[in-house]
């Protein structure tokens, strides 16, 4: 505890002292009662003339004149200087011993006594009381003698008694209504403070100012209280204010305290602390201070305690002033959870990411939101006391048009920024009226959110790897191509184009080349195509164009026979040069033609061009149409033909020509269409490749094959070195699952590897080199013989034979076929064996 310096002492003692002379209704009672004292002494100062006995009037004067001096330094210092106490009955004593009469000490005595009783404490009124009978009674026996004191000593007693009890009872009342108005002047003053309070320091602040103003005058020095403040935190009370003297504590366990304080606390009463209770409270604290007395306020929130006011002082305090407390507390407990919810509301406006703006009236902003720095582009706190229309402004084709206010921001069309107009915000503004005078104003920053849409829409309508336009962009232009045709008559073209070998340009060199190809087509066609015309990619290494306002056939022949040249030339992958082709499909329309088939038209178009030898552009013709759907058909009840059973096998024998036996055979697959009969391979295989149903259909042929040799060589048909050779399509090869389609064919069919023979043509090595060796040599090591079907057709022949595990070499037909014919045709089949060998 820290102890106050003598001259802190001093400076309360006379602070305290100073409080009562400022009690106005007090200081105007006790000039009334010095006024009266002063005619008391006029009075005895005129009346000298009647004074029969005058024993002394040298004395008696002087007695008079040190009255007139007397009264008003009583009046100005009584509360400081006690000695005067005594100089008051010295000089009636003296008045009445130089009259020669007592009486004339009477006046005088009354009207200081009607003073005197108005200063100091009851134990004074009764010794200046004792001193004023004396006094007199001094005077009566100076004047008359001894024996005339007890004639009149009680009637004399009894009216200074009467007299003293009456002037302290008005005294009592004039100060309790002093203390009364200077509680409520207090009250006042704090009340109106805690208005202007920010935060929950400030409201401490103002009510320890406010509780220490409310104290009496003999506790208002700071080392004659303690007040402080605590908060209710889980079952703790930690201290967050003090004034007065200084302790150490700083939390306290509500389960320190005995437990009738937890009860009292707990149920939100004003609970006095005798000096039993003081004491135990100290004892839990490890307090040591000479306050015997204490007073606790609860601070409520709501139903629940959120903290208390404690005020220990060295005496009891009034009711009166415990009522004050109370009242006062109440108004505490509001202030503080209104700062506290507007700290709360202010953290949720400065972390908004929304700018708030109050503006008031003549549209001048008069509160800025922190999050308005970015948006502004300059400090919040600047933008205080300017007009709204500094910081929000229209864009007329990039020039900032200014907005004279928020009526203007708010009633016209177009999009808003705020901040420098170099680099613009895009903003929003949400805007609520506050009474006549204000409004609050949200500027939402969209610009991120605009550019996010704004990608987002891009994306939605443009192909990521080359940016044209997407199919769903293609498809919307061209059905307004089509309604402006229908009303200008004119005519739309449609083409898709296919990159010929760009899944080989994928597989050798990679996905990342085959985007750069993609990317550096895409800049091909868009500098190739008239600039009206729209070029898209509907994905993988399909391009589509949109030709509208076409004159005639030739005018989009020249142009797409340009895109067929300009995608042949070569193009630069990485450091090697590639090539590619383009089959390009075209059909012009007009106002009869929709969109959907249109692109149809086209996409036959192009499957014809790429049936008829790639690299070539083809116009649709009506015919086509009946022939795509013949194909359509043929997949149809080919994947039928796979579930019904429909589908049979024919068997070629390989037959050795030095021992005439039958060394091996071919599975031929076949079609018994119900209605069609037998239907060829050559046309049905196509399509089985084109649209994946090559892979169930391989899968059944080389169960099927396995499971005939094996019923063969049970029945002794064949002898047990016979093989099956099966045709595998590049699909099948290299498919995922062609290891398991193997192994299960031959477990099912109870044949070993060596019996089954594998057919490739070299076509289906050229895809993906790597991967089909890799393949080919894990089917090799199983044991199963791998053959080259046609040879001598494809590309790099017999490097193919140096690379791949190759047992078997099947000439292609067109070099044996004719070998009787002539010597030439016979040699180049004899040079391909002898190289094969």
């Amino acid at each position: 505890m820290l102890t106050p310096s003598p001259l802190a002492r001093l400076r309360a003692r006379r602070a305290r002292r100073s409080t009562v002379g400022s009690d106005r209704l007090l200081y105007r009672v006790r000039r009334q009662f010095l006024l009266l004292g002063l005619l008391a002494t006029t009075i005895a100062l005129v009346d000298i003339v009647r004074i029969d006995t005058m024993v002394s009037l040298p004395a008696y004067l002087v007695s008079v004149a040190a009255l007139f001096v007397w009264l008003p330094v009583l009046y100005l210092r009584a509360e400081r200087w006690t000695w005067l106490d005594l100089i008051g009955p010295v000089l009636v004593t003296t008045l009445g011993a130089a009259s020669g009469e007592y009486d004339w000490a009477f006046g005088v005595m009354y009207g200081s006594l009607f003073l005197h009783m108005t200063f100091g404490s009851s134990w004074r009124a009764a010794r200046n009381t004792l001193l004023y009978i004396v006094a007199y009674e001094l005077a009566v026996i100076a004047t008359e003698g001894a024996e005339t004191v007890a004639g009149g000593l009680v009637s004399h007693v009894i009216g200074v008694v009467v007299v003293t009890y009456l002037v302290r009872t008005i005294a009592a009342i004039v100060r309790r209504h002093e203390d009364h108005r200077r509680r409520d002047e207090a009250l006042t003053s704090a009340s109106s403070a805690l208005l202007t309070a920010t935060d929950a320091q400030d409201v401490a602040r103002i009510a320890l100012d406010g509780v220490a103003k409310l104290l009496p005058a003999d506790a208002a020095a700071p080392e004659d209280h303690r007040i402080t403040l605590w908060r209710h935190r889980h079952g703790v009370l930690e201290m967050t204010a003090i004034a007065g003297t200084e302790i150490a504590t700083v939390s306290l366990p509500l389960e320190a305290l005995p437990e009738d304080l937890q009860a009292a606390y707990f149920s939100g009463a004003v609970v006095r602390l005798e000096p039993a209770r003081m004491a135990a409270l100290k004892a839990a604290m490890g307090v040591v201070d000479p306050f015997t007395h204490g007073v606790s306020v609860p601070l409520r929130d709501g139903d629940e305690l959120a903290g208390l006011l404690f005020v220990a002082t060295p005496s009891r305090l009034d009711d009166d002033i415990v009522s004050a407390f109370e009242r006062f507390m109440h108004e505490v407990s509001l202030a503080d959870i209104l700062v506290r919810r507007q700290a709360l509301l202010l953290g949720v406006v400065e972390n908004s990411a929304d700018g708030i703006l109050l503006v008031g009236r003549g549209d001048v902003i008069e509160f800025a939101s922190a999050s308005l720095t970015t948006i502004a582009g300059r400090p919040a706190e600047s933008l205080v006391g300017r007009p709204f229309g500094e910081l929000i402004f229209r864009s007329d084709d990039g020039v900032p048009v200014a907005v004279r206010g928020l009526d203007d921001a708010t009633g016209l069309s177009g999009a808003l920024y705020a901040g420098d107009t170099e680099n613009p915000r895009e903003v929003e503004l949400v805007v609520n009226t506050l009474g006549r005078d204000a409004v609050v104003v949200n500027v939402r920053d969209v610009t991120e959110r605009r550019r996010l849409e704004e990608e987002v829409t891009y994306r939605a309508f443009h192909d990521p790897v080359t940016g044209l336009a997407n199919r769903a962009l293609f498809s919307d232009r061209l059905a307004h191509a089509l309604a402006r045709a229908e009303r200008d008559d004119s005519k739309v073209a449609v083409a898709l184009i296919d990159l010929d070998e760009f899944k080989a340009v994928n597989d050798v060199h990679g996905h990342s080349a085959g985007d750069q190809l993609l990317v550096e087509t895409a800049q091909r066609l868009t500098r190739t195509l008239r600039r009206s015309d729209t070029c898209a990619r509907f994905g993988g290494d399909e391009f589509a164009v949109l030709m509208e306002d076409v004159s005639d056939e030739v005018e989009v022949t020249v142009v797409l026979s340009r895109v067929v040249e300009a995608i042949r030339r070569p193009f630069l992958v990485g450091e090697q040069e590639v090539s590619v082709s383009a089959s390009v499909g075209v059909r012009i329309g007009d106002t009869r033609d929709d969109a959907d088939g249109l692109v149809g038209d086209a996409d036959v178009a192009m499957y014809v061009a790429k049936g008829d030898g790639k690299n070539k552009l083809v116009r649709f013709q009506d015919g086509m149409r009946m022939a795509a759907l013949d194909r359509l058909r043929v997949r149809s009840e080919l994947q039928t033909a796979i579930e019904d059973g429909q589908l049979l096998m024919h068997y070629q024998p390989i037959v050795d020509l030095a021992s005439g036996d039958v060394a091996a055979f071919e599975a031929l697959v076949r079609w018994e269409h119900p209605t069609r009969g037998l239907v060829p391979p050559d046309e049905f295989i196509p399509v089985a490749e084109d649209t994946g149903l090559i892979l169930p259909l391989g899968r059944w042929v080389l169960r099927e094959s396995c499971r005939q040799l094996a019923a063969w060589r049970r029945e002794g048909v064949v002898g047990e070195g016979t093989r099956v050779c099966v045709n595998l399509s590049a699909h099948q090869l290299l498919a995922p699952t062609i290891f398991v389609d193997v192994t299960e064919a031959l477990d099912d069919a109870g044949l070993s590897a060596s019996q089954l023979c594998l057919e490739v043509t070299e076509t289906a090595l050229v895809g993906e080199p790597e991967r089909a060796g890799a393949v080919l040599t894990a089917l090799s090591e199983m044991g199963i013989e791998v053959a080259i079907d046609d040879f001598g057709t494809g590309y790099s022949s017999f490097a193919y034979l140096q690379r791949f595990p190759v047992q078997v070499i099947k000439v292609d037909r067109s070099f044996v076929s004719r070998v009787a014919e002539g010597p030439e045709q016979a040699a180049l089949a004899h040079a391909i064996v002898k190289l094969a060998h």
